[in-house]
């Protein structure tokens, strides 16, 4: 935890983690992530949004139900999505649902991918997709091998691909 309140300037930010979101105390969501001796390892909406001064950039939340939270009349949802572009992130890319250890990995494999190509975060996202969607996996990868799932494995149902949004705060 302490590690990710040191990410102000990055960049692209990027957690992989097990997210809760809290309907009833949506500031008390968070992300979880390894304690120390400073903190207790949940990266709660309140810390984010008092900790950080993002600047700008991508922050990128592939945890389960990232974008979700309650929503307020005029706020739209309120959730860690929302955080992160209050601390000042420039986009956001959460999830709307539990997600696919698995698919997801290879979705953010193919967006990195995709960005690094020069195509914009929407065009990435939506390139990454499509990839899922029609079967275009890298190779397996370690996690596929070891629960025994290959390229070959087809992710047609939008389960495994439409879950990531994307949200431009600028």
């Amino acid at each position: 935890e302490s590690r990710a309140r040191s990410i102000d300037g990055r960049r692209i930010v990027h957690f992989a983690s097990h997210a809760v979101a809290n309907p009833i105390e949506p500031l008390s969501s968070y992300i979880s992530l390894a304690a120390d001796e400073q903190h207790d390892g949940l990266f709660e909406l309140w810390e984010v949004m008092t900790d950080l001064s993002l600047e700008g950039g991508l922050v990128m939340l592939s945890g389960c139900e990232t974008a979700l939270g309650p929503s307020f009349a005029g706020e739209g949802l309120f959730g860690l999505a929302k955080g992160f572009a209050y601390a000042g992130a420039e986009s956001v890319i959460a999830s709307l649902w539990a997600v696919d250890d698995a698919s997801t990995l290879n979705l953010t494999q193919a967006f990195y991918r995709e960005l690094a190509a020069g195509r914009s975060q929407a065009e990435a996202l939506t390139l990454a997709q499509r990839a899922i969607l029609s079967g275009e996996m890298p190779a397996a990868s370690w996690w596929q091998r070891m629960f025994g799932i290959g390229p070959e494995h087809r992710y047609s149902h939008p389960y495994y691909w439409a879950a990531m949004t994307l949200t431009l705060t600028r």
